[in-house]
């Protein structure tokens, strides 16, 4: 029962961690094209202020648009094969006896899809990294360094207001 029990509770953690994975991926539509724009990709505006505070050059521009088109279409794939696993384990979910054989092969396929996403981001960013001079890549560390969003400290005991509470 508690082996039962710590499986189910694997399974909500790993779907908690697609939706936000799926829901940190939205679909951007600007004069008739449309992209798909992950969180941690860096958007449009970002990169013209990374340009602009690194003061990058063509070539190192171009170089790095190749860089993160060529990750995109990687990340991309990684995207639609997380959809089609948390789809599968939905599926799991409303079926009337849960398949643990299957259930077990689904969090290992998401945990090699989230290793492949963490590999490419990283190689992405090792990349650029090394396509900067040395003065560009101390004003890009401490651009990594800085918080994306800066968010408003929270008190003791606070929750996000987002959070789900658990069903007791």
């Amino acid at each position: 029962m508690m082996k039962k029990m710590l499986l189910v509770s694997a399974a909500i953690l790993s779907l908690s961690v697609a939706q936000t994975t799926i829901a940190n991926t939205t679909t951007v539509t600007t004069n008739k094209t449309s992209t798909t724009k992950s969180a941690s990709h860096c958007g449009c505006a970002h990169m013209k202020a990374m340009v602009r505070k690194l003061n990058l050059s063509a070539a190192q521009q171009t170089k790095i648009n190749a860089i993160k088109k060529q990750a995109k279409n990687s990340l991309h794939t990684n995207y639609q094969e997380m959809k089609s696993i948390h789809n599968q384990i939905d599926a799991l979910i409303k079926t009337d006896k849960l398949n643990e054989a299957q259930l077990n092969s689904l969090i290992n396929q998401k945990k090699d899809v989230m290793a492949s996403l963490l590999k490419t981001r990283t190689v992405m960013k090792h990349q650029i990294y090394n396509t900067l001079n040395a003065a560009q890549k101390v004003k890009y560390s401490a651009m990594m360094n800085q918080p994306a969003h800066k968010h408003a400290p929270r008190t003791a005991g606070a929750s996000h207001p987002k959070a789900k509470h658990s069903i007791a």
